[in-house]
């Protein structure tokens, strides 16, 4: 599994956030800051707010950081597929340069 990390605090990278990471990093440092496992905690656990940003950082190796607004919360439709990506802007950027 690559390397990520979703970051929530008064902004998307607040150093004084919560993270949620692999499993692996627990025990390598400061664990204060720890909140969770990446793998394991779910959407619906973070209570999250509609207009909530988070950061998500993706391959430590590459360092993809992107920002995560929380566009709105609704009630989970069943025959719908869930989490999903409402609205895209501009191309994805390969994920490396040879692609």
């Amino acid at each position: 599994m690559l390397s990520c990390e979703f970051q929530f605090g008064k902004g998307p990278h607040d150093p004084k956030g919560k993270r949620y990471v692999l499993d692996t990093m627990f025990g390598t440092g400061d664990d204060s800051k720890l909140a969770g496992d990446v793998a394991r905690t779910t959407i619906d656990s973070l209570n999250l707010k509609g207009d909530q940003p988070f950061g998500y950082w993706f391959d430590y190796g590459d360092d993809w950081w992107h920002q995560i607004n929380v566009a709105a919360i609704g009630k989970c439709v069943p025959s719908v597929k869930h989490p999903r990506v409402v609205k895209r802007v501009g191309k994805s950027p390969p994920q490396y340069s040879e692609e």
